[in-house]
């Protein structure tokens, strides 16, 4: 499939209308109709995920959208805690599902409390209407009389204010422990009451955990960072390797403000002596520590065959130092800053080491990231921190996502439980904030996607699930489109091998969508409601459309942890469909490319040094590729052997021969005698015998020179024939003509192109 075909139609047959109906018969979920490549505005607004209504949908506790103060007394309600009436009556705002009774709120303004007038008068139902229709009005003019201040300072369930749940100016937490906000609370409201004089004496209490432990005597001494040591010095070889980060790498993860790095960079490199010793400083020299030694790895790995220009040992030595550090500042603090160099440790380790240690490197930012509570929505005096806070988080969302799907464990932020934010919208104009890059957008919207696929819970997913699913992939892939073919001419100034990945990410969440259903070709019985062979094989092509063009322009060798994960996969499926019988022709060009593309990547030397190739597990992913091959290959051999031994002399093909042509015998066999069917047409004789006598036809069985083809059907020359055959008959002309060879000529009607007019007048 080619790659703009592929890019035309989307993962574009992933739901045709019969599914949609399908989906809708259901009666689950009424899914809407799928926008278009060129979505309006308030369609790339759209944040909420088609699966999630699906599953909200599927609940059977229904939720109220009304508190209940507001349902008892029929008011509007706005839904929110407190909701609008409560909060400015003062009163207490619950929720309980539908069903529980509630005992009537009973209050001076409520209802239930005001007389109904005397005078009305008429049938029961048309009093009990009227009286409805009173209460109403006098409860709607007693909310128009506001209490007063004085009256609502006496009310016994003030609602609290918000402010109980405050983080310290200095930093980015949430307390809910209201002592330590008391206290501060109190030393505020008394130092405003003092004097000038007597305030010069006191300072209020800050906002801390008192009285957390009984530590003493033996108390921790904070640990000791190792000394500083300037690895490279060469500072233009660090503004390259800034440079290729940001430009080759950052652009996925906006983990890092490139404009605001770049100014502490230049701070860094103008400070000395003992401005390098504080621990702010250190920590910014760790970051760097840790910049440096993955932009060396991609950009060294780009250069395939080429040697490297770093000197040896200097990669790992960088991440030492830059590790060492931000392991010690991580025992006792917390910042934005740790944050990111947790998450900048991930993506090391995801290119080139075990699962485990980036497991807990991606736990370290993600546990930080609870502690301090940045994914719940606050407001700090520096809006910096706000837009920093909201970056770093959605970052360590998408990535925790992302990488519990690719590596097969359950991710940490749940979408209904921990998600306190107002999730982005697929405009990125809107969204842009400086900071936010595209590629990082569409990574966030993916992720979300990627989550509802590898579910918590045990069993499958159902039809409308996975037709909810591949809507919202439909959707992300229209706003987000990215032609395969043209990854290396598009202006936008994002690198062709970052666009490579947003469109191989994406690939990779179709694939494990619907590769579910390639149990059933391993011995295994699975239920797969809604998965498609098809959509696993379109999602394949899509991919190895992608490495050709990486290839081709020598970006294949780049270290994307994606890369190899997904080649292996695609021999995975290959093989799978091959051994079952199942789109030959595909999957036999896909597994031999893989391994061609696979064994270009093993071949790439590594100077000498051991071990011997740059891409280590290479070896491995072809040994198994093979040997399943092997395998396959082995057992067909032997199902080749047992269908040999059940019989294959079929004999003479005889018995296959045609004997009529529509009313006509082509040829008459002696019962002792065969003859075969080809020895009909060795001469012209022998074919110009075989036809009726009589009028020579232009459609006649066979040519005159023994060519098997048929003399294409002309309907006007037939029936100028035909008519003229009939009126020699009428006539009494030619008597020695047979009518059997007459109507031996005629063709059935579904044989026939006729065009029929009816006219209805």
């Amino acid at each position: 499939m080619s790659s703009s075909s592929y890019y035309q139609s989307g993962i574009p047959h992933l739901l045709n209308q019969q599914d949609v109906s399908m989906a809708q018969n259901q009666h689950l979920v009424s899914l809407p109709s799928l926008p278009r490549a060129h979505a309006p505005d308030d369609s790339r607004k759209r944040t909420l995920p088609l699966f999630r209504a699906v599953q909200r949908s599927k609940q059977r506790v229904r939720v109220n959208t009304a508190c209940d103060r507001c349902r008892t007394q029929k008011v509007k309600c706005s839904g929110e805690q407190p909701c609008g009436t409560c909060a400015r009556l003062g009163k207490v705002c619950e929720f309980n599902p539908v069903g529980v009774v509630l005992p009537p709120i009973r209050s001076e303004t409520s209802p239930a409390s005001i007389t109904p007038n005397p005078g009305t008068v008429g049938t029961p139902a048309t009093a009990a209407y009227v009286l409805e229709l009173e209460t109403k009005v006098k409860y709607l003019e007693s909310l128009l009389l506001k209490q007063s201040p004085r009256q609502a300072s006496n009310s016994d369930d003030v609602r609290v204010d918000d402010t109980c749940y405050l983080y310290s100016k200095n930093k980015w937490r949430l307390h809910r422990r209201y002592q330590n906000v008391l206290t501060n609370k109190l030393g505020a409201e008394l130092f405003k009451q003092l004097s000038p004089e007597s305030q010069a004496g006191v300072i209020p209490p800050r906002v801390q955990f008192y009285g957390w432990n009984m530590s003493g005597l033996h108390y921790l001494k904070q640990t000791s960072l190792p000394a500083f040591t300037d690895l490279i010095r060469d500072r233009t070889v660090e503004r390259e390797l800034l440079d290729y980060f940001f430009r080759e790498i950052n652009l996925l993860f906006a983990i890092v403000h490139e404009s605001v790095f770049r100014e502490q960079y230049a701070k860094y490199v103008a400070d000395s002596g003992d401005a390098r010793a504080s621990n702010q400083t250190r920590l910014f020299a760790a970051i760097l520590y840790l910049i440096f030694p993955l932009a060396m790895r991609f950009h060294e790995f780009q250069l395939a065959d080429q040697p490297s220009p770093y000197r040896a040992g200097l990669e790992e030595a960088l991440f030492e130092a830059g590790f060492a550090v931000i392991q010690k500042l991580s025992f006792e603090w917390e910042s934005f800053e740790l944050i990111q160099s947790w998450f900048l440790i991930f993506v090391y380790l995801r290119v080139l080491h075990r699962q485990t240690s980036l497991i807990h490197a991606l736990g370290n930012a993600v546990s930080m990231s609870r502690s301090m509570s940045i994914n719940y929505r606050l407001s700090s005096r520096k809006p910096y921190n706000n837009m920093k806070a909201r970056r770093i988080f959605w970052c360590i969302y998408t990535w925790d996502k992302l990488n519990g799907l690719q590596s097969g464990r359950h991710y940490t932020f749940k979408d209904d439980w921990d998600i306190h934010l107002e999730f982005p919208t697929m405009d990125f104009e809107r969204e842009n904030d400086g900071w936010l890059t595209w590629p990082a957008l569409a990574m966030c919207h993916l992720a979300q996607i990627a989550g509802h696929i590898q579910t918590f819970k045990s069993a499958s997913l159902s039809y409308t699930e996975v037709q909810a699913l591949s809507l919202d992939l439909q959707l992300w892939h229209d706003t987000y489109a990215i032609r395969d073919d043209t990854l290396f001419d598009d202006p936008s100034g994002i690198a062709p091998a970052v666009r490579a990945q947003v469109k191989l990410h994406y690939y990779d969440v179709v694939i494990q969508l619907h590769i579910r259903k390639l149990f059933n070709y391993v011995g295994m019985s699975v239920a797969c409601p809604g998965l498609s062979v098809e959509h696993l094989l379109t999602a394949c092509a899509g991919s190895m459309d992608i490495f050709a063009v990486l290839e081709a322009n020598g970006a294949l060798t780049v270290p994307w942890f994606l890369t190899m994960l997904l080649l292996f996969q695609i021999g995975i499926v290959s093989i799978i469909l091959i051994n079952a019988g199942l789109h030959l022709p595909q999957c036999n060009s896909n597994l031999s490319e893989v391994i061609r593309v696979m064994t270009r990547l093993r071949g790439a030397a590594n100077d000498g040094a051991v071990p011997k190739y740059r891409f280590e597990m290479t070896s491995e992913c072809l040994w198994a590729l093979k040997m399943l091959n092997h395998m396959v290959c082995l057992r067909l051999q032997e199902s080749i052997h047992q269908l040999k031994y059940i019989g294959i002399d079929h004999g003479s093909d005889e018995v296959n021969s045609a004997r009529f042509s529509q009313f006509e015998v082509l040829q008459r066999v002696d019962a002792h005698k065969s003859v075969p069917d080809r020895m009909l047409f060795d001469s012209n004789d022998q074919s110009e015998g075989l036809q009726a006598e009589g009028p020579s036809f232009a459609y006649s069985n066979e040519r005159a020179n023994g060519d098997r083809s048929v003399t294409p059907y002309d309907p006007d020359e037939v029936s100028r024939q035909l008519s003229g055959a009939l009126d020699s008959l009428i006539k009494g002309e030619g008597k020695d003509f047979a009518a059997d060879s007459l109507f031996g000529n005629l063709q059935w009607f579904d044989q026939t192109p006729w065009n029929f007019e009816f006219n209805n007048d």
